[in-house]
C-alpha cells in the first residue's frame, strides 16, 4: 500500500492528494513507534518487567524490520530516506530513528540480561545478519557523500546516523556477527 501510494505521489508531486495519503499513514505508523518507544521506556524504568514479550516477537522483530524498510526510492541501498521529498524524507527519517533507538534498548537488553541458550531463540538475533549490512552501506554513503556537510545541518539526519553507528557498535562486541562485519 505505502509503495502504490508513493508512486502516485511522485506522478502527482509534493502537493497532489497522494501526498495527503502518505501523510496520514505516516502519521499513523508515528503514532505507533512512539507509543511503543514509550512503553520500552517505561518497562526499562520498571526493572524490564515484561520486557521479554518484546524481544521473543517474531512478529514485533519483523515489524520494526519492516519500519526500517519504508522508502520511496524504489531500490534504495540504505535506510536513511533521500527522495528529494523533503518533508516526506524527514518524517520517514524521523520514524526510522525511532525504530533505531528501539532496537538499542531491545539489543542492550538482550546482550546485558540474557545467557547465550537464551538469546539463541530471540528473532532479533537473525534479523540484525540482515540489517549489519544494510546499517554499514548507510553510514558509508553517509561518510563519503559530497553534501556530508550540508546533512550534517540536518539535526534529524545527524541523529538518524548517530543511532546507526550505536547499533554497529552493539553488535561489533558480539562475536557472532563478526564474519558480517569483515565482509561489509
Amino acid at each position: 500500500m505505502f509503495r502504490a501510494s508513493a508512486e502516485i505521489f511522485k506522478q502527482q508531486g509534493a502537493e497532489g492528494p497522494a501526498a495527503a495519503e502518505i501523510t496520514q499513514q505516516l502519521k499513523l505508523i508515528t503514532n505507533w513507534v512512539s507509543m511503543h518507544n514509550q512503553l520500552l521506556e517505561q518497562l526499562e524504568s520498571q526493572d524490564y518487567f515484561g520486557y521479554e514479550q518484546f524481544t521473543r516477537s517474531n512478529a514485533y522483530a519483523g515489524v520494526l524490520a519492516q519500519v526500517l524498510g519504508l522508502t520511496i526510492v524504489d531500490g534504495a541501498e540504505t535506510l536513511i530516506s533521500f527522495s528529494g521529498f523533503q518533508a516526506l524524507d524527514k518524517e520517514l527519517n524521523i520514524i526510522k530513528t525511532r525504530v533505531l533507538e528501539m532496537l538499542i534498548k531491545i539489543l542492550e537488553y538482550i546482550f546485558d540480561r540474557m545467557n547465550s541458550d537464551q538469546k539463541s531463540a530471540i528473532p532479533y538475533i537473525v534479523k540484525m545478519n540482515g540489517l549489519i549490512p544494510l546499517l554499514i552501506k548507510t553510514c558509508h554513503q553517509f561518510a563519503t557523500s559530497a553534501t556530508l556537510h550540508t546533512m550534517l545541518l540536518d539535526e534529524n539526519v545527524k541523529e538518524f546516523i548517530t543511532q546507526c553507528l550505536e547499533i554497529l557498535i552493539i553488535l561489533a562486541g558480539e562475536q557472532s556477527y563478526i564474519d558480517i562485519f569483515v565482509k561489509n
